[in-house]
């Protein structure tokens, strides 16, 4: 099996951290990847398909999956007799409530160009029923949860280390190993690791990612203490059941305070 990507690296949004862990793990399956592999063509053969890169070069494969992305259609919807506005790319404008420049017309799910996943456009739904019934409700998207479900899982939600400096944090992160967490091993699930970003000036916690086994059960913890603005403190002082596999982030923000229980604590030079 061969991944071709386009971009320098694959999972190019999930952060160094992520991107690196799922590389070496594919490879050490036997899975090659190729990235910044610009694909110009890909025909179909009588047994196999040939691919052509915009370099020029070619390759031969027996089957092709093409997972490249999705292109919004709002064109046939003739919006514009409603007076409802579009940005260039086509997709419909909408405010915090889901309403669009119309007052009493709502968009919801991919075609707002927000978060194109399906949880998004359910709680997108809630918002915008809720505000046509008269309900105040807004959406926030700082603590959207994203999984991506490869072997092993990966999840991540809020800022990763490299978006929290750009945005202007004193970023840090608490990273936590798979294979030191005890249920880890009894399950034999040890390849993974989670780990928080958080802002070394206030200890909030801004983001966090953690790669496999229940990775995208785990998540959840993270979302809620991001929404919520919860600090390192918030979990490290939240009693987590032991063997769990939701123990690693209570390991991962003791980390940030190089004291793991699990692990040896980390010398300071």
């Amino acid at each position: 099996m061969t991944i071709l990507e386009a971009l320098p690296t694959i999972l190019a949004t999930q952060g160094e951290q992520v991107s690196q862990f799922l590389s070496k793990s594919f490879m050490h399956r036997g899975i090659e990847i190729q990235t910044s592999a610009l694909v110009r063509s890909i025909e179909t053969q009588t047994d196999h398909v040939h691919i052509t890169f915009s370099d020029g070069k070619t390759m031969d494969a027996e089957f092709a999956l093409v997972a490249v992305g999705r292109q919004v259609y709002t064109d046939g919807l003739h919006l514009e007799k409603a007076g409802v506005l579009t940005h260039e790319r086509g997709f419909i404008e909408t405010n915090e409530r889901m309403e669009t420049g119309v007052p009493g017309i709502y968009a919801i799910g991919d075609v707002t160009g927000k978060w194109m996943l399906a949880h998004v456009a359910s709680h997108q739904g809630v918002v915008a029923a809720s505000n046509a019934c008269g309900i105040e409700a807004k959406m926030h998207y700082e603590a959207v949860p994203a999984v991506v479900f490869t072997t092993p899982e990966i999840a991540t939600v809020g800022y990763t280390v490299e978006e929290a400096k750009k945005a202007g944090f004193q970023a840090a992160k608490g990273w936590f190993p798979f294979p030191a967490l005890g249920k880890a091993q009894a399950a034999l699930e040890t390849e993974g690791f989670a780990q928080i970003v958080f802002d070394e000036k206030t200890n909030q916690i801004l983001g966090a990612s953690v790669v496999g086994h229940e990775a995208s059960n785990l998540i959840g913890e993270m979302a809620l203490a991001i929404q919520n603005e919860l600090t390192l403190e918030s979990v490290i002082e939240t009693i987590h059941a032991h063997p769990t596999m939701g123990e690693s982030w209570h390991e991962a923000a003791l980390m940030a305070y190089k004291t793991p229980i699990h692990l040896p604590p980390v010398k300071k030079r």
